[in-house]
């Protein structure tokens, strides 16, 4: 709390506040850690004053938004919002706001769970409106954060929330309407081509969750693995390769909305791109994040 492991006269005027202890209390929830804060009391085994006040202030947020922490895991996004945490348990979507929104929206990555009700958990008798578009759910929020700390809404769902369910899917390039496929081949390290929509098993990928917004993708064909080949490598070839835990097998699925998606490998930060062709068989290649429609993908789940 106050950078002392135990009581330590000098450091009584060094506390840090409690709204940097929330908040990274609430951030170690959302990434599925464990917090710690260590207390160290005085001789006669009292508490100091600042401890007091940083345990209060932990009772006081706790006694409104434990929802949000008790039975919780960590967020279903890879990547983190601008404006704070996310947690997650069966039925609900948790929205930890650090930073406020400005324009009375915020704005939380979607998930394909269907959409109850959204609320402040401060209040959660009053229903907030929302729509869902471009990717996001678009809350309607109070001007003024309910908690000046870490301020909490809720959105209700059906079942755990995610940004896909697990299943068996067929993706299609935007850009070039064909179908991501793995050559029908099981050959270790080849190369994962797109080729015309068929339905058949080259072109059906096992989608699973790896946890934190992380999912694989196994070839139907192969039961290999969709692959960034271990390499950063800008324009480099996509492949299958047996399936394993490393992040080279590990994509960050977003949506994109109207039902399309950005795959981001762990490994290299870059997005499954089509290679901006329509060419047949031509190879998928992993590329810089950009936005456009080579790394814009729609998911059809078919199993």
């Amino acid at each position: 709390m106050n950078g002392a492991w135990g009581y330590n006269q000098s450091r009584e005027s060094s506390y840090r506040s409690v709204r940097d202890l929330l908040r990274e209390f609430v951030t170690v929830v959302s990434r599925d850690g464990n917090y710690l804060l260590n207390v160290g009391p005085k001789g006669d085994g009292t508490l100091t004053p600042g401890t007091v006040n940083v345990l209060n202030g932990f009772a006081s947020w706790m006694a409104t938004y434990s929802d949000s922490i008790y039975g919780t895991s960590g967020s279903p996004f890879a990547a983190e919002p601008s404006w704070g945490k996310v947690t997650k348990k069966d039925g609900k979507l948790f929205a930890h706001v650090f930073n406020w929104p400005t324009d009375g929206v915020l704005r939380i990555p979607e998930v394909h769970n269907t959409i109850s009700r959204v609320y402040l958990l401060n209040a959660p008798s009053t229903s907030l409106s929302y729509t869902v578009s471009g990717g996001t759910i678009n809350v309607t929020v109070p001007a003024t954060a309910p908690d000046a700390d870490v301020s909490v809404v809720c959105v209700e769902v059906s079942g755990m929330p995610a940004v896909l369910p697990e299943g068996v899917y067929r993706l299609v390039s935007v850009r070039s309407g064909k179908a991501l496929d793995n050559g029908n081949v099981t050959t270790q390290g080849s190369s994962v081509i797109q080729w015309t929509q068929n339905g058949g098993t080259p072109q059906q990928w096992a989608v699973t969750h790896s946890g934190h917004g992380y999912y694989k993708l196994v070839c139907a064909r192969s039961g290999k693995a969709l692959d960034n080949g271990n390499v950063t490598t800008e324009g480099s070839s996509v492949i299958q390769y047996t399936s394993n835990t490393g992040t080279p097998q590990q994509w960050a699925i977003s949506s994109l909305g109207g039902g399309r998606y950005r795959l981001i490998n762990r490994r290299s930060g870059k997005a499954l791109d089509n290679g901006n062709v329509t060419t047949q068989g031509s190879s998928v290649i992993q590329y810089t994040p950009n936005g456009g429609s080579p790394q814009q993908w729609t998911m059809t789940r078919i199993g």
